[in-house]
């Protein structure tokens, strides 16, 4: 858990081609950090969630060229929270703020948090399945700024609540 806000708050970043944290134990909490983009190698994830039952409560992702997704969704991550966490986008590169990469990853709950791609945009989605994942809960989220939600195959679960500007849009829910 981080204690500070905003900018203060415990913050890391990578400059590796590696998952800056990998969560392979259930029920892990990451609560209230902040992930900034590296400056010279892109990572693979900023977050990977492999473990079931885990949360992530009050971070930020300000994510810019090296940070191709914020937090990545195996098979193994069902169950996962992801509850007032804001991404943005500062510069062309990032693929996706949230992404779920198995149609066996059940019961994800994104609540209650903002994503802003600032006119640049993330080059998938700031939430992107291209897998027909179940169960999902997207419930009082903000998208700015050109911030989309995006899922390519038939996923099941439940939306309500979220908010688009003018250059933001949901597709595939």
């Amino acid at each position: 858990m981080g204690i500070g806000v905003g900018s203060s708050r415990p913050t890391f970043n990578t400059d590796s081609a590696i998952d800056l944290f990998d969560l392979t134990g259930a029920r892990i909490e990451l609560n209230n950090l902040r992930f900034i983009q590296g400056t010279t190698t892109p990572s693979t994830a900023l977050v990977n969630v492999g473990a079931a039952g885990c949360k992530i409560k009050t971070c930020d992702f300000p994510m810019g060229t090296n940070d191709p997704d914020g937090i990545t969704v195996p098979d193994a991550g069902d169950d996962l929270l992801i509850e007032s966490c804001t991404f943005s986008v500062s510069a062309e590169g990032p693929n996706a703020g949230i992404r779920i990469e198995s149609a066996t990853t059940l019961g994800i709950k994104v609540i209650g948090c903002s994503f802003n791609a600032n006119n640049v945009d993330w080059d998938d989605a700031a939430i992107h399945s291209a897998v027909a994942h179940l169960n999902y809960l997207y419930q009082d989220i903000t998208l700015t700024n050109g911030a989309d939600i995006v899922h390519t195959a038939a996923s099941k679960g439940w939306s309500s609540n979220i908010t688009v500007d003018q250059n933001s849009c949901v597709k595939g829910l």
